[in-house]
């Protein structure tokens, strides 16, 4: 139980090191080029789970993340960048981390949506930090090449596969920061 308690406390630790990079993409150059792959997802999205498109529509605030990396060796971690819609409309650059314990082995590549269903999930992640507690990557429901979950009342999450080879049957937490743009700066 001890070593069960100790990896767990490792894994989570391991999240921090997420404050090590930077929200933002460092150009105005990647800030479009991530704006652009994002655009990309909602489109496939909409293509392959127009269900799940609609409910981005009528909920406050949506984040997407076009490029997730994982990998994974009992302990794993994961990083990406994406951006954050209110209302539909870009309002700011968002970071994902997730911390892994488990059975866990490999490394993959994926998109991620974010969908705040409620204002007080939108008002939370908006200003600093919002947490996805108790992943359990075993019991996504699978939606032919992507998965969906329900972490709470306020917060789904779909998950598209893109590249990469992964055992897991793991438990994490997802942390997401957020960075408003400021209200009169273009993007």
């Amino acid at each position: 139980m001890r070593r069960i308690t100790l990896l767990a406390a490792l894994s989570l630790a391991a999240l921090p090191l997420a404050g090590c990079f930077s929200i933002m993409p460092p150009t105005g150059a990647a800030q479009k080029q991530l704006e652009h792959e994002a655009r990309a997802v909602l489109a496939r999205v909409d293509a392959e789970d127009p269900a799940f498109g609609a409910q981005l529509r009528a909920a406050p605030a949506f984040a997407i993340f076009p490029d997730v990396g994982k990998g994974a060796a009992v302990l794993g971690f994961a990083y990406g960048r994406g951006v954050l819609y209110h209302h539909g409309q870009l309002v700011g650059y968002c970071d994902l981390t997730q911390g892994l314990l488990g059975a866990a082995l490999g490394g993959q590549r994926f998109a991620e949506v974010v969908c705040l269903e409620s204002p007080a999930a939108t008002l939370e992640l908006e200003h600093g930090v919002y947490k996805l507690h108790a992943q359990a990557n075993a019991v996504l429901l699978r939606l032919g090449a992507s998965a969906q979950s329900d972490y709470s009342q306020d917060v789904s999450v779909l998950v598209l596969d893109e590249a990469g080879l992964m055992f897991e049957a793991s438990v994490g937490t997802q942390e997401i920061r957020c960075r408003l743009l400021e209200p009169n700066v273009p993007h």
